[in-house]
């Protein structure tokens, strides 16, 4: 079992596992959506027909369970646009969230 925190920065629920474990990451524009993100790659999912992506239960569920509510979505960006976050930045309010401490200079980030 990893250990892992949420926080809300922005619009988006962020999970993160110790390190050298997968997050997933919910889509900010769609909630149906979702990516898995590790320290070597990252990779894009749908969930089936129907379903939203919760990030409170790590899966896809009914849109009821997940409590996916897009008026929140960032419209900042334009369709395909891609959004940099200072992966560091977020991890150390979730850790500063959770009252626990981590060595910030050793969270390793890639591009997702």
């Amino acid at each position: 079992t990893h250990w892992t925190t949420s926080s809300q920065r922005g619009t988006a629920w962020v999970w993160w596992p110790l390190p050298g474990a997968a997050a997933l990451v919910a889509d900010p524009n769609d909630c149906t959506k979702y990516s898995v993100c590790s320290e070597t790659f990252s990779s894009k999912f749908d969930c089936p027909p129907g379903q939203h992506f919760s990030p409170a239960d790590n899966r896809c569920a009914t849109p009821e369970e997940a409590k996916c509510d897009p008026a929140f979505a960032d419209n900042d960006a334009a369709e395909g646009e891609t959004i940099n976050v200072d992966v560091k930045s977020v991890a150390a309010d979730v850790v500063d969230d959770a009252n626990v401490e981590v060595d910030a200079a050793n969270i390793v980030a890639t591009d997702v």
